[in-house]
C-alpha cells in the first residue's frame, strides 16, 4: 500500500518536472521579436522555414533561438566555414605559389625545350600578376619558346561531377570551375563601346587572349535602353584551337558603355591564352602550342610568383562571396593537410578533422565545394554561431572579422540597411539560392556589447526582399540590445 502511495506520488513529480522542462524549451518563434514575426507575415515565409541563434560574444547563453539545430541550407555563409578553418590551419600568412620551369637549356635567350607553368591554386592569380609573371621571365633574358607551353594543373584533381555548373547558367561568373592554375577566376570581361559616329558597337576583352575569338554581329540601334540583355544573345563555341564567342541581337546606342563579365574558356586554355598574349606584348616568341603534363624530371625553375597571403585572400572571399576563390581554398586545404593532390572530398576530411581539433562537433555538416554553391549543403544556426564564437574568442579575430562585408559600407551588404543606425556597426556575410537566404556575422549592439548573428531561411518564398527583410529586422533588434 506504502509502496503504491510512492509509485503515484513519484509518478506525479515526474510529470511536473516533465511539464516544467518543456515549458522551458523555446517552441519554434515563440519569444519571436514582433518585427520579425510580422516580416514573415508579410512575406508569408513559414516560421517553421526559419533558424536563428543570436549570443553576446562574451555570453555563455543564447539571446534568442528558433529552430537553431534545425540543418538548413545556408547558401554563401558556408564561405565561412571554409575561411576560417584555412585561416586557423594554414596561418594567415599563407601563400600559394606559382612556379615556371623549363625542360632545356637556355642559350641566348632561347629556350632549347619545353616552358612549363605550374600552379598551386592561387585564387587571386589576376592578370597583373600574371604579367608579374611574364615580366620576369623577360627580364631573366628568356625571349624565345623553341617548344611548348605545358600547363602543369595536378596540384588539384577536383572531382568533375562537383565541379560543374550548379545551374543552366553556365557561362556566369559563380559558376567558374576551380583549378590549380585559374587565371583572372576564368572570367572575361566583354566591354560593349558604342561608335555614334560608325554607326556600330565595338566589344573589348579583358583580359586578352590569343585563343579567344569575338564574333560582332550585335546591330547598333536608335530605340530606348531598356533591358540590354533582353537584346542580345551569346553563342559558345570552344574548340581544341581556340573558343569563338558571337553576340547577335540589338544594342540601343541610349545603352551606352556596358560590360558582362562571362566564364567562357577551359581554364588551361585561359590561362595559355592569356600567358601568350602578354609574352606576345613584351616581344617575346613561342614556337610550339600548349599541352597538359606534369613538370618533368630534370627541369630547371627559372621564376616562382608568390601570390598574396590568405588573410587577404579571405577578405576578397567573404566580402564579394567569391565561389571560385573559396573552391581554391577548400581545395588547398585539402593538398595541404591530406595530401597532394586537392579534392573536394580531402577539403571535406580536413575540415572534420580542423572541427574535431577544435572541439566542435557538428554531425549534420554536409560541405560539397566549400563555397555553398550547393543544393546539398547543410549546417545548424547553431553550429555556424558555434563557428563564430570560437573565430571571435580566437587570436585571428581580426583578419576574419575585418574580412566579411560591414553594413552598409562595403561587398556584398553595401546596399542593405545604409541609411540606419546599423551601418557601419555589423560584420555579416550573406548567402543566396534559390529557396535559401542566409546572413551571418556579428553585430556591434548599441549598448557596445558584439553579438553573434546567423538567420537561415528555407523556403520556396525566402528570396528577395521578403528574405532581406526579415534577415535586416533581426540584426535591428539585436543592435537595440
Amino acid at each position: 500500500m506504502r509502496f503504491g502511495i510512492t509509485l503515484r506520488r513519484a509518478g506525479s513529480l515526474a510529470l511536473v518536472l516533465w511539464l516544467g522542462l518543456a515549458a522551458a524549451v523555446p517552441v519554434a518563434g515563440q519569444g519571436l521579436p514582433g518585427a520579425v514575426t510580422r516580416e514573415l507575415g508579410k512575406g508569408k515565409i513559414p516560421r517553421k522555414a526559419l533558424s536563428v541563434f543570436v549570443q553576446e560574444t562574451a555570453g555563455h547563453r543564447p539571446l534568442l533561438t528558433v529552430n537553431a539545430d534545425v540543418a538548413r541550407n545556408p547558401a554563401s555563409t558556408m564561405k565561412l566555414v571554409t575561411t576560417f578553418a584555412a585561416l586557423d590551419s594554414l596561418g594567415p600568412a599563407y601563400t600559394w605559389d606559382t612556379e615556371v620551369y623549363v625542360t632545356g637549356p637556355v642559350r641566348n635567350g632561347v629556350v632549347q625545350g619545353d616552358l612549363v607553368i605550374r600552379g598551386h591554386g592561387d585564387p587571386f592569380l589576376v592578370p597583373e600578376f600574371l604579367w608579374r609573371l611574364v615580366r620576369g621571365l623577360r627580364e631573366k633574358g628568356l625571349r624565345r619558346i623553341r617548344g611548348d607551353v605545358v600547363i602543369d594543373n595536378g596540384y588539384f584533381r577536383p572531382e568533375p561531377e562537383l565541379n560543374r555548373p550548379l545551374d543552366a547558367k553556365v557561362y556566369r561568373a559563380y559558376n567558374a570551375s576551380a583549378d590549380a592554375l585559374l587565371v583572372n577566376f576564368q572570367s572575361v570581361r566583354f566591354r560593349f563601346v558604342p561608335d555614334e559616329a560608325g554607326g556600330r558597337v565595338r566589344i573589348a576583352t579583358f583580359p586578352e587572349f590569343t585563343n579567344l575569338e569575338v564574333v560582332n554581329r550585335l546591330r547598333f540601334v536608335h530605340k530606348p535602353c531598356g533591358n540590354r540583355l533582353s537584346r542580345i544573345r551569346m553563342q559558345v563555341e570552344r574548340r581544341s584551337d581556340g573558343t569563338t564567342v558571337t553576340f547577335k541581337g540589338d544594342y540601343p546606342a541610349k545603352c551606352g558603355e556596358w560590360s558582362i563579365v562571362r566564364v567562357v574558356m577551359e581554364p588551361q586554355a585561359a590561362i595559355y591564352g592569356a600567358f601568350r598574349s602578354l609574352w606576345a606584348e613584351t616581344g617575346g616568341e613561342i614556337d610550339g602550342g600548349m599541352r597538359l603534363g606534369p613538370v618533368p624530371a630534370g627541369a630547371e625553375r627559372v621564376l616562382e610568383l608568390e601570390s598574396r597571403p590568405i588573410a587577404e585572400i579571405v577578405r576578397s572571399v567573404n566580402k564579394f562571396s567569391n565561389n571560385v576563390m573559396a573552391r581554391q581554398v577548400f581545395l588547398t586545404l585539402g593538398a595541404e593537410l591530406q595530401g597532394v593532390p586537392g579534392t573536394y572530398a580531402k577539403g571535406r576530411a580536413a575540415v572534420d578533422q580542423w572541427l574535431r581539433d577544435k572541439g566542435l562537433l557538428f554531425p549534420e555538416l554536409v560541405m560539397e565545394n566549400g563555397s555553398g554553391l550547393s543544393r546539398k549543403a547543410r549546417i545548424s544556426a547553431r553550429n555556424m554561431g558555434r563557428l563564430l564564437l570560437t573565430a571571435y574568442r580566437s587570436p585571428l579575430m581580426p583578419e576574419f572579422v575585418s574580412s566579411l562585408p560591414i553594413v552598409g559600407v562595403d561587398g556584398t551588404m553595401r546596399k542593405r540597411m545604409n541609411e540606419t543606425s546599423v551601418a557601419g556597426r555589423a560584420h555579416i556575410k550573406t548567402g543566396t539560392l534559390r529557396d535559401a537566404s542566409a546572413i551571418a556575422g556579428y553585430v556591434k549592439a548599441r549598448s557596445g556589447k558584439d553579438y553573434v548573428v546567423v538567420v537561415f531561411l528555407n523556403h520556396k518564398r525566402a528570396r528577395g526582399y521578403r528574405a532581406r527583410a526579415v534577415q535586416d529586422a533581426v540584426v535591428r533588434w539585436v543592435y537595440g540590445h
